[in-house]
């Protein structure tokens, strides 16, 4: 599940991480972090869910 959350998240230019995947930069808040920290690979699911979740929600509004 972790990587198909992050592929989709890099997909949709929200995140993208260096080439070794030491480092995750969350795009929009221009935050740079260590992706080697397990606790960053939670975040960065957190962090794609919530905004798999906003578009759903999104959606339904329209």
């Amino acid at each position: 599940m972790e990587l198909d959350l992050i592929q989709k998240g890099i997909k949709e230019n929200l995140i993208k991480l260096d080439e070794e995947a030491h480092t995750i930069t969350y795009i929009h808040q221009n935050k740079k972090r260590n992706y080697a920290n397990p606790e960053e690979k939670i975040q960065a699911e957190v962090t794609q869910v919530l905004e798999q979740a906003k578009q759903e929600v999104g959606k339904m509004i329209l």
